[in-house]
């Protein structure tokens, strides 16, 4: 069961964040101290923690662009992860090509 962030006051400039957060896969909670912690969809990557309530206004903007650095991070992970798979593919078919 996906648990509800509930973002109240200066905090809700943080809903795109979020937002962009889940679309990606990510877990959105709140820790205990009223961080907001995300965690990645794949193991290997650390959760990220952001301010619930930031006092600068730029911080909303930053966490996005950081957030984004990690998604497209992610996303070069998987296709090297995606490439190897298939050249490990190949060179089995090829292994029993030759044998035959």
């Amino acid at each position: 069961m996906v648990k509800k962030v509930r973002l109240g006051g200066n905090s809700r400039r943080l809903k795109p964040l979020v937002s962009l957060a889940i679309e990606s896969g990510y877990q959105v909670s709140i820790t205990n101290g009223g961080h907001l912690k995300m965690c990645p969809p794949i193991s290997g990557f650390p959760p990220l923690f952001f301010a619930k309530t930031p006092s600068d206004f730029r911080a909303p903007k930053n966490a996005i662009a950081f957030l984004v650095k990690q998604i497209r991070a992610i996303q070069a992970f998987k296709e090297i992860e995606n490439e190897d798979s298939q050249s490990r593919d190949l060179g089995q078919e090829l292994d029993t090509t030759s044998s035959t």
